[in-house]
């Protein structure tokens, strides 16, 4: 009786697959979302354009729009990333500082000066040290990638700056005449 109604499913679940495919390739593609005005704005600057000349060509043209939305949501998703491992990274460079100094400085001291736990001295020294290389090795990287675009932010700057040029003449220049100038870019005498 099991098998049955697992068959029954399977067949059942198949048909609503095949359904649902027919449904969404039957349906129009649906044109992407309008940018908010802080999108255009970043989006902008990304590119060194005035804001009403982008806003101008992302509302004529889907395509363009899509790519610009993809590469927008890459930059948001860029910069939170590095942002959660920039402070995270100085996070665990500051506490196991702390915590190593509190170690080394709780330990006991002898009368003549001298540390009674040495070991633990030396423990306090080495959270510190781990703390701060682990922390940096988070931290810098975070910090280096976040100045640079990634694949999608290029692709939707090369997509904007993407222009149609005119197709090349057949009739040729006419030469110039006279004569070239030249000049030395490096003259060394001895």
């Amino acid at each position: 009786m099991k098998r049955a109604w697992s068959v029954l499913g399977m067949a059942v679940a198949a048909a609503l697959l095949v359904s649902a495919g027919r449904a969404s390739a039957a349906a129009p593609a649906a044109a992407p979302p309008a940018l908010r005005p802080e999108q255009v704005s970043t989006f902008a600057r990304m590119v060194g354009a005035p804001e009403s000349e982008v806003a101008s060509r992302l509302a004529q043209d889907d395509q363009l729009r899509a790519v610009v939305l993809r590469g927008l949501e890459a930059r948001e998703t860029r910069r939170a990333s590095v942002k959660s491992r920039a402070v995270g990274g100085f996070v665990i460079l500051g506490v196991g500082g702390a915590i190593g100094a509190i170690t080394m400085v709780t330990t006991p001291v002898n009368e003549d000066g001298t540390s009674s736990n040495p070991d633990r001295v030396l423990l306090g020294a080495l959270i510190s040290a781990a703390s701060t290389g682990l922390g940096l090795a988070i931290a810098i990287p975070a910090l280096a990638s976040g100045g640079r675009q990634g694949p999608e932010e290029l692709a939707a700057g090369a997509a904007y700056r993407q222009q149609v040029l005119p197709a090349p003449s057949s009739e040729r220049p006419a030469p110039t005449t006279g004569r070239a100038a030249t000049f030395p870019v490096l003259a060394l005498t001895f």
